[in-house]
């Protein structure tokens, strides 16, 4: 994928990486003790998880092994088929924090109600920010409003495109299951039908490691009930 400038978006994810390391949250970014309006109030992961009552089962359609994002009481955590811990997402205060296999920091995601926001593990930048638009549509985002993915609810699911509306990927229900496919109509990964189709659709998201699909996947999913379209989420 290549924008107007000639930069690529992984170049340009790059770039935002190595931003947000030198300068601090826009303003507009910033959790700051005094909110203006109730998009801006973070929401405690807490109250939400128990939309995740039971596993999130995936299967890739390759050679890889199944995984699952599984409840657990302060969170949940990504598994292997076989029960390997591969990362791990702990509620604290109002984030989600996301830990690796050993239990290293790598990152965190917070829930507002009009938007995902991925951070870095020190909190210091936004790394991506999943943000709720009109009328079913959402962008993935840097945190200077460049979008690097849009996603269009549709009438048999979500296209996740380019930012020049080129279709990469398409979540649709199949036999009471949800398949993420790219364009060529090949199944990609298949879930469990309860699994919110904006959730799966964010394992799309090329540009993310596999941990913060499935960390942003899950903190989709647990709160996919908080606004009064979610049919478009379903």
């Amino acid at each position: 994928m290549q924008f107007n400038n000639g930069l690529t978006a992984s170049g340009l994810l790059s770039l935002c990486l190595m931003g947000c390391r030198a300068a601090p949250i826009p303003e507009s970014l910033v959790r700051s003790a005094v909110q203006t309006s109730l998009a801006d109030v973070a929401i405690a992961p807490q109250t939400l998880n128990a939309n995740l009552a039971d596993p999130l089962q995936f299967q890739p359609e390759t050679r890889s092994e199944p995984f699952l994002i599984q409840p657990q009481v302060t969170g949940a955590q990504l598994v292997t088929a076989k029960g390997i811990q591969l990362a791990q997402f702990t509620f604290t205060d109002d984030t989600i924090k996301l830990t690796n296999a050993i239990g290293q920091n790598v990152g965190q995601v917070v829930i507002y109600r009009d938007r995902w926001q991925l951070e870095a593990s020190d909190q210091t930048g936004t790394i991506a920010i999943l943000r709720r638009q009109a009328e079913g549509r959402y962008a993935l985002e840097t945190p200077t409003f460049q979008p690097l993915y849009r996603l269009q609810a549709h009438s048999s699911g979500l296209s996740l495109e380019t930012p020049d509306q080129q279709v990469l990927y398409d979540v649709q229900t199949i036999s009471n299951q949800k398949v993420l496919r790219n364009a060529s109509g090949q199944s990609m990964l298949t879930s469990s039908g309860n699994v919110n189709a904006l959730a799966l659709a964010c394992f799309g998201f090329d540009l993310l490691t596999r941990k913060q699909q499935a960390a942003l996947a899950y903190a989709v999913h647990i709160s996919a009930g908080l606004w009064a379209d979610e049919s478009a989420e379903n």
